[in-house]
């Protein structure tokens, strides 16, 4: 059976920087600052722009991001110009905001407290080149990320940062302005992610309470039926295929092959060896086979009956649907392409293929 192989994801980092990829190198000097003055480990931050902290290579950049931003303890934003001016940024804060994270904004020059206004309302921001403004981020991150404080050892790192600062700053290049007319249309589209970024969250919510709904269902025809509401075509198949093999691994592994004769009209092989004949004496003993006149399972066993029910919401196959839901030629089409084989329930391939026959 052809099984799916993604990506596991990453512990998410604890810190989040969000920046402007035109500050990197003061991101990167301030990131120093909290790695040698609070020995804040690199591998606790997640910084797009940086070395070993930000994405992997192949990584779908914009994915990543989405997932990195989800569940951090602390949110960094570093506002600038080059910040208000990129829309990812902008995107970025949004989510920051509708997630209800931890936020910490970091004033860069030449931005100040005014031009967190339109964004950030009623939020109190630090200026990068403030150094009581430093000692508060520092106070927070100790607080928030359960850090060793040694005040010397901060001190020491933070006056180097502050005097080689403003040669930073200098090095910075600044974002082009732009029309009122372009400014309005960015402030759109930030408008749209932040709404489409909360219809996601939304969405969330709902996978959620359905996941819910899921764990209070009895029985397979109900794992199913809400499969049916829920799924395109193919995830529905998939999804049939899941249930009726979680139902098997509950039986002996020699009921499958009970189940594959006397579900497709085929009468149980005589011939038997040693193996198959202690494997069906003991289903026998715990009351899943009959075995007079024959190898029969015994459909009054609830296991069994369950496991007779998935299969046989997957059996309408043969007349093109899937637990009562009818299958279009693209879904034909596209299983023959995957499988190389016709998805006849009769079939021993296609039992080898999706039910671990």
């Amino acid at each position: 059976m052809t099984k799916d192989r993604r990506r596991k994801k990453a512990k998410p980092q604890e810190v989040f920087i969000s920046h402007a990829v035109a500050d990197k190198l003061v991101v990167d000097a301030f990131v120093d600052l909290l790695h040698t003055g609070l020995e804040l480990s690199p591998k606790r931050i997640f910084c797009s722009s940086l070395d070993g902290m930000g994405i992997p290579s192949g990584a779908d950049f914009k994915e990543y991001i989405r997932e990195r931003i989800e569940s951090p303890t602390v949110v960094l934003l570093m506002l600038s110009p080059n910040y208000f001016a990129s829309q990812f940024c902008l995107s970025e804060l949004g989510a920051s905001w509708v997630l209800s994270h931890k936020v910490i904004p970091i004033l860069i020059p030449p931005s100040g407290y005014g031009d967190m206004e339109a964004v950030l309302q009623g939020i109190h921001g630090r200026k990068l080149d403030d150094e009581s403004a430093l000692a508060a981020v520092r106070d927070e991150l100790v607080s928030e990320l359960n850090l060793e404080d040694s005040i010397s050892r901060w001190d020491a790192k933070k006056r180097k940062f502050l005097k080689e600062l403003p040669g930073i700053l200098k090095t910075l290049k600044k974002p082009a302005s732009v029309k009122l007319s372009e400014y309005q249309e960015l402030e759109k589209k930030y408008d749209d992610s932040v709404g489409q970024l909360e219809k996601t969250l939304g969405q969330i919510e709902t996978l959620k309470k359905q996941v819910g709904e899921i764990k209070k269902l009895k029985n397979a025809k109900e794992v199913v039926a809400f499969e049916v509401a829920n799924s395109s075509e193919w995830e529905l198949f998939e999804k049939t295929c899941e249930v009726a093999r979680n139902a098997l691994t509950k039986l002996p592994s020699i009921m499958s092959k009970v189940l594959f004769y006397e579900l497709t009209n085929r009468p149980y092989p005589g011939r038997l060896d040693q193996y198959e004949e202690e494997a069906i004496r003991s289903a026998e003993e715990e009351n899943y086979l009959n075995v007079n006149g024959g190898v029969f399972a015994n459909r009054n066993e609830s296991k069994v009956s369950v496991a007779i029910d998935a299969l046989e919401e997957l059996a309408g196959i043969e007349e093109a649907s899937v637990a009562g839901r009818e299958l279009s030629a693209d879904f034909f089409e596209h299983y023959g392409e995957k499988f190389d084989h016709e998805p006849t329930f009769s079939s021993k391939q296609f039992w080898e293929a999706h039910l671990d026959l």
